[in-house]
């Protein structure tokens, strides 16, 4: 079994206090009713007592089984109001069942404790629950012994504070057995601060550190994000200058009346003269 000792509990408590704009007296409160708690999870028992409402558990009867009712019943319980303790994908998978008599037997004795626990979460298992809606089911039909659950975010939660457990991909009894008995723990701790803590408190108080937890990793990545935008701005390859050009300067304008032929130049006009000449008296002498 898991021990959570007390360093691990302060390293929730102490993320979780930060959260506080006011000190207050722990001791003197019950947890629901600390700040905190009553802005961001409270709503958690207003889920609860909307899903007992819908369920009407005490007013189910055997004649019920096999009419529909039941199944009704617990579709309303999990679609309750402002349900976040289930993904809405996770709901459908209610659908599955069929209002028949063999299922609603099943359901009327998972409910009323007919059968043991673990051989109902076996048997949701087998119909193809997933692990959001069995976990929910068992919250509903007693939240003061069983939690929702969130695998993803719990399992973030646990690694973060070197809790070695792990629930996505973990789908069973036992697994769901030692998730329960980690929040049992907190609760315990919890209780030794305030005057009352329930499992749905603890639940919360974990609950409240994840969703800390989440925030820091979007600040650290768009810092990261901010960075690289940076280094892409600052980093790019600074162009080389211009080569600066030479100042024209013009050539001074040239007399040609000034220059003289020298001796060594040619007159090719002269030349092609005598040529012409030659040529003409070739002709002639022919």
């Amino acid at each position: 079994m898991i021990e959570i000792n007390q360093n691990i509990f302060e390293i929730v408590h102490s993320r979780f206090n930060k959260l506080l704009t006011d000190k207050i007296d722990e001791s003197r409160i019950d947890f629901k009713n600390h700040p905190v708690v009553e802005k961001h999870e409270n709503y958690k028992y207003e889920i609860i007592k909307d899903a007992k409402n819908q369920l009407l558990l005490k007013t189910w009867k055997k004649n019920d089984i096999g009419s529909g009712t039941i199944l009704k019943n617990i579709k309303n319980a999990i679609n309750v109001k402002s349900n976040n303790l289930i993904d809405w994908r996770k709901k459908d998978d209610f659908k599955k069942l069929k209002a028949n008599r063999e299922n609603e037997q099943f359901l009327y004795d998972f409910f009323k404790s007919k059968i043991k626990d673990n051989s109902a979460f076996d048997n949701f298992v087998e119909i193809g629950f997933s692990y959001q809606l069995i976990a929910y089911l068992f919250f509903i039909k007693n939240h003061q012994k069983y939690m929702p659950i969130s695998q993803e975010k719990f399992d973030e939660i646990f690694r973060s504070i070197n809790i070695d457990f792990k629930t996505s991909h973990n789908c069973s009894w036992r697994n769901y057995l030692g998730y329960n008995e980690i929040i049992k723990q907190f609760r315990k701790q919890l209780s030794q601060k305030y005057k009352k803590a329930s499992l749905l408190d603890a639940h919360s108080f974990l609950w409240i550190y994840g969703f800390q937890l989440e925030e820091t990793q979007k600040k650290s990545e768009q810092k990261k994000e901010t960075q690289k935008t940076e280094n892409k701005t600052t980093g790019k390859l600074k162009e080389k200058p211009k080569p600066e050009l030479e100042t024209y300067k013009p050539k001074k304008v040239v007399d040609l009346e000034s220059l003289s032929e020298t001796s060594n130049e040619i007159d090719y006009i002269k030349n092609h003269r005598k040529m012409m000449e030659i040529g003409d008296l070739a002709e002639k002498i022919v």
